[in-house]
């Protein structure tokens, strides 16, 4: 596998779609994101809401919500915005130029998820951008703090991310979810994968939504605010007040948590490339095969069914005799019952009637 070549099959795929009106308003959408992500303080529509509270607006408090915000939404609507990237190459006719050059199918498949990553990550970039002109929009903190405000963005949105860029690619490797029935699957599965994520026990530290709430918790704690465990609410709600505030300076993930973030990669890596098994690159010689093979059931499928329809013909027990033994027969049978024995008697090459054979 040609790393030069992989790079520039996703950086070339990247560029064409950029290039689309599409691409502008998908990051229109993004910037829409990051200001319900950071409300305005007399707001009654929020995105997290800590039992009635919420962070002072601060670059780790932004950058928290906006990067939640991102992964909660990104995961299961960037899979629409990202998939058709191999059949866009079927209609366009890249693909069979592709499968007549020296690339080999595990270089294409990735070339395509670092593609679907690009345009999805490009999209998290537009969040980590806005995040601080809302904080400073906001006016409740004027101090932007770099790392504070990019680590959630990192460890939070990206990892989920790499997974759904994968999946848009083995759906359109499957013919049945490359139709309208794979954006069903999609998301209830995306669905069920949000909800997972967000529990104590996610697997791989899900959105790392467990490990910021415990943190916010504890700076309750510590500045006398009593929340119980449950009173954390993700996603666009609205309340029947404006949320009181507390100061949160962020959180510090563990070993474990980043070993889980790392894992994430490594999964998506392998889905992007299990369909390996059975993509065939847009290969002519492989949809030959399978139109013949196709055809050859076809065809032995119509003679079954024509001799199913066509009626039986049993010979009968005993073969029928030669045409020149048929006409010594009917000799003898007019010839009387006395010559019907000699007929019977007479050698194979004798006359109908009984005669001697001839001798030269």
């Amino acid at each position: 596998m040609s790393a030069r070549a992989l790079i520039a099959l996703a950086v070339a795929d990247f560029r064409e779609r950029v290039r689309r009106p599409a691409y502008a308003v998908t990051l229109l959408a993004a910037v829409g994101l990051a200001c319900l992500a950071v409300p305005s303080a007399a707001s009654r529509w929020v995105i997290l809401d800590v039992g009635g509270y919420r962070g002072v607006y601060t670059s780790a408090w932004v950058g928290t919500a906006t990067a939640l915000a991102g992964a909660l939404w990104l995961t299961t609507g960037g899979f629409y915005v990202v998939r058709d990237a191999i059949g866009r190459d079927e209609r366009t006719g890249v693909g069979p130029l592709l499968a007549a050059t020296s690339l080999r199918t595990p270089t294409y498949l990735l070339g395509k998820f670092l593609s679907n990553f690009l345009v999805l990550a490009s999209m998290v970039v537009v969040l980590a951008v806005t995040a601080p002109l809302m904080q400073l929009a906001r006016g409740e903190s004027f101090a932007v703090d770099p790392v504070a405000l990019l680590l959630p963005f990192a460890v939070m949105t990206l990892p989920p991310l790499a997974l759904t860029a994968a999946a848009a690619m083995l759906f359109e490797t499957v013919p049945l979810l490359r139709s309208g029935v794979g954006n069903v699957v999609w998301f209830g599965v995306s669905m069920a994968f949000l909800l997972a994520g967000q529990g104590r026990h996610a697997p791989l530290g899900g959105f790392g939504v467990r490990q910021a709430a415990d943190s916010m918790r504890v700076a309750m704690a510590e500045q006398g605010i009593g929340v119980r465990a449950r009173e954390f609410s993700l996603g666009l709600t609205e309340v029947k007040e404006p949320l009181r505030t507390f100061h949160w300076d962020g959180f510090t993930p563990d070993g474990a948590f980043l070993g889980g973030r790392l894992l994430f990669f490594v999964l998506a890596l392998a889905v992007a490339l299990l369909p390996v098994l059975w993509f065939g690159r847009f290969d002519p010689a492989r949809r030959l095969l399978g139109a013949a093979a196709e055809g050859a059931q076809t065809e032995g499928a119509r003679r079954k069914q024509r001799d199913g329809r066509r009626p039986s013909r049993r010979r009968p027990p005993c073969s029928a005799p030669s045409r020149r033994a048929s006409r010594a027969w009917a000799g003898c049978s007019r010839s009387g019952g006395s010559s019907r024995a000699s007929c019977a008697s007479s050698p194979r090459g004798s006359r109908a009637g009984g005669g001697s054979p001839r001798r030269g």
